[in-house]
């Protein structure tokens, strides 16, 4: 793989990444509003 492929294949991943980790946290988020409706 040439230098420019391999950087651009990191930064892909990186944003995949970023990508869930962000999903995560707004599933979190739904979660705790969900748990404080149904205690509520």
């Amino acid at each position: 793989m040439t230098h420019v492929a391999c950087r651009k294949a990191k930064e892909l991943d990186d944003k995949v990444q970023d990508k869930s980790k962000q999903a995560e946290k707004e599933n979190q988020i739904n979660w705790w509003k969900y748990s404080g409706l149904t205690i509520a």
